[in-house]
């Protein structure tokens, strides 16, 4: 995925930043907007991705996570 994301930026105003304490990368993408496109994109990365920013957006993917967990519990 790091990859994609240096070869394929969201944005041209993307930021990736490893960080070694953790084994993981931190991607910023100032003034982006959170648009159905992106909720798609993060939800196709499954647990490879967290969302931190903007609450709306973390809010959003929560709440897909939980509807998608209740249909495998049934």
């Amino acid at each position: 995925m790091i990859t994609d994301l240096k070869g394929y930026p969201l944005s041209k105003q993307q930021h990736l930043v490893h960080d070694a304490e953790h084994n993981s990368y931190i991607l910023t993408v100032p003034d982006m907007r959170a648009t159905d496109s992106l909720a798609d994109w993060v939800m196709g990365r499954m647990e490879r991705v967290e969302v931190i920013q903007p609450p709306a957006l973390r809010t959003h993917s929560k709440e897909k996570v939980k509807a998608m967990h209740k249909l495998y519990l049934e």
